[in-house]
C-alpha cells in the first residue's frame, strides 16, 4: 500500500509545512486548478487500482521513478498535489480540503438544473465531479446516487463504475455506502442479463471482497457482499469456493464473518442438491440475484454434498484441536451438527461419499477416524446415536486436555457446546446418548452445570 511504502522509504524525512509558504504566510491552493490537474491525470491513467493519501505526492518518495507522467509544475514548497505510478494514485494531504470543497460546491448546482436545460456536457461534468468527491469522501451517498442516475441515463457504464468502486475501496474498505453501491451495480446488471450472471463478473466481485477482507479482517461489509454472490453459484462453484477459503479459515480462525460465509456456501450446496428448497426458512436467497437450479440434482450431486459436509466436520474439528479456545470455531461446529442431523443424517448411510479422500486425511496428520463425527458410514450405517457418541468423545477430549494452550477458554466453549447439544439437539428421551460420556469424563470440568443439564 502507498502509505506503507512511504513510511518505509521516508523514515527520516520531515513533511513540508502544511500550508505555509517561505515567509510563513498561509497559502490558499486553488481548488479549481487542483481539480483540472487531477482530471487530466485520471484521463491519462484509466486503470488505477490503488488510492492513497500521502504527505509527498511524488513517486520518487515511494521507491518509484520521479517521472510520474504529470507534466504540471509543483506548487513550490508544497510540491505536487497528485501522482500516478504503477496503477496507484497518490493524493497529497494538503490538496484534499480545497479540492473537495471545489468539487462538492460545483456539483450541487449542476444537480438542480432541470433535464431540459442541461447542456450537452452535463453528464461528463457530473461524472468527473462526483468521482473526485467520492475519492476523498466515500460515504457521500448523494454522490453515489448521482452516479446511479448517470448509469441509468447512459452517461456512464457499469464496467467503468466497477473500476471506480474498486479504486475507492482500496482506500475506504469499510465504507457502507460504497458497498451498497456495488450491490446496486450487481442487481442492475442481473436485471439486464438473460440467464445466469457472467462468471467473470462474479469472480471479479469474489476477488475484490477477498482482497479487502485480507487487508482489513473482520470486514462485515465485504463478507456480507460476498455472501450475496453465493446465491448465483452452482455446486461446482460452491465446492471451489469452500476449498479456496480453507486457507482463510486456518489463518483467521477467530473471524466470525468468514465462518458465516462458509455456512452460506454449505446452505447453497444443500439447496442446489435438493436437500432444501428456496422456500425453506433455512435458505433465504436474495430474490434479485437468486439463480434457480436448471434441473433436479442427480444422485452424484447429493453424494458430493454429503462429502462437502463431512469435510467441514473434519476441518472444524482439526482447527478446534490445533487452535483451542476460539468461540467462532465452536459456533461453526454447532451449525454443522444441527444441519447434519436435520437434513443429511437420514441420507448419509445410503450414499457413499467419494468427495473426501481418506488418504489426504491421514497426510494432514489427523488420522483418528474413530472420533470423527459423520466421517464415513461403516458396514452398520450411521444413526443419531453413533454420531452423538462420537461427538461426546470429541468434547471429552477438548474439555479434559489441560496441556493445550487457552485451556480455560477451550473448556468454556466446550461446555457451551455440550449444553446446546443436550437442550436443543436431543429430545428428552435421547439425552442419555451422551450422558454416559458426560458423567464419566466431564464431571470434573462441568460441575453443577453438568448435573443441572443431565437432570433436566
Amino acid at each position: 500500500m502507498l502509505e506503507a511504502a512511504f513510511r518505509t522509504k521516508n523514515l527520516n524525512k520531515t513533511p513540508p509545512s502544511n500550508l505555509e509558504g517561505q515567509h510563513g504566510e498561509e497559502q490558499e491552493p486553488d481548488g479549481a486548478v487542483l481539480y483540472q490537474r487531477l482530471c487530466r491525470l485520471l484521463q491519462r491513467h484509466q486503470n488505477l487500482k490503488e488510492l492513497g493519501f500521502v504527505p509527498y505526492a511524488d513517486a520518487g518518495a515511494y521507491g518509484g521513478s520521479t517521472d510520474n507522467g504529470d507534466d504540471e509544475p509543483s506548487d513550490g514548497e508544497l510540491g505536487r498535489p497528485f501522482f500516478a505510478w504503477e496503477g496507484s494514485l497518490g493524493m497529497a494531504f494538503w490538496a484534499l480540503p480545497p479540492l473537495y470543497q471545489y468539487a462538492w460546491t460545483t456539483l450541487i448546482p449542476l444537480l438542480r438544473i432541470p433535464q431540459p436545460q442541461q447542456q450537452l456536457d452535463w453528464g461528463q461534468q457530473v461524472n468527473d465531479l462526483s468521482r473526485v468527491v467520492l475519492l476523498i469522501n466515500a460515504d457521500n451517498y448523494t454522490a453515489w446516487n448521482v452516479r446511479k442516475r448517470l448509469i441509468t441515463e447512459t452517461h456512464s457504464s457499469i464496467e467503468q463504475e466497477f473500476k471506480l468502486v474498486n479504486l475507492v475501496m482500496s482506500k475506504h474498505p469499510k465504507s457502507g455506502e460504497t458497498w451498497a453501491h456495488r450491490r446496486w451495480l450487481l442487481h442492475n446488471l442481473a436485471s439486464h442479463t438473460d440467464g445466469p450472471m457472467s462468471q467473470e463478473v462474479i469472480q471479479g466481485d469474489l476477488d475484490a471482497c477477498l482482497s479487502v477482507a485480507q487487508q482489513y479482517p473482520k470486514n462485515y461489509h465485504a463478507w456480507t457482499h460476498r455472501l450475496l454472490l453465493t446465491h448465483t453459484m452452482g455446486l461446482e462453484q460452491v465446492t471451489k469456493e469452500l476449498r479456496h477459503l480453507e486457507t482463510w479459515g486456518r489463518r483467521y480462525v477467530g473471524d466470525h464473518s468468514g465462518w458465516h460465509h462458509r455456512q452460506a456456501l454449505l446452505l447453497r450446496a444443500l439447496h442446489v442438491s435438493g436437500f432444501v428448497d428456496a422456500t425453506s426458512s433455512v435458505y433465504r436467497p436474495d430474490p434479485q440475484l437468486y439463480a434457480k437450479p436448471d434441473t433436479p440434482a442427480p444422485h452424484s450431486s447429493r453424494e458430493e454434498v454429503i462429502g462437502l459436509w463431512r469435510r467441514e466436520f473434519w476441518l472444524c474439528r482439526k482447527l478446534i484441536v490445533v487452535y483451542p479456545g476460539h468461540e467462532a470455531l465452536w459456533f461453526h461446529r454447532r451449525f454443522v451438527m444441527d444441519h447434519w442431523i436435520k437434513y443429511l443424517l437420514p441420507h448419509s448411510s445410503a450414499l457413499t461419499a467419494t468427495f473426501y479422500d481418506h488418504h489426504q486425511h491421514q497426510e494432514d496428520g489427523d488420522g483418528d477416524e474413530e472420533d470423527e463425527i459423520g466421517f464415513r458410514p461403516d458396514e452398520r450405517g450411521e444413526d443419531e446415536e453413533v454420531v452423538l457418541s462420537r461427538e461426546a468423545r470429541f468434547i471429552e477430549r477438548c474439555c479434559t486436555d489441560d496441556t493445550q494452550e487457552r485451556f480455560e477458554a477451550q473448556r468454556e466453549a466446550g461446555r457451551a457446546y455440550l449444553a446446546w447439544l443436550l437442550h436443543f439437539v436431543l429430545p428428552h428421551d435421547r439425552r442419555l446418548v451422551v450422558a454416559g460420556h458426560e458423567e464419566e469424563a466431564l464431571d470434573p470440568t462441568l460441575g453443577p452445570r453438568r448435573r443441572h443439564a443431565s437432570n433436566s
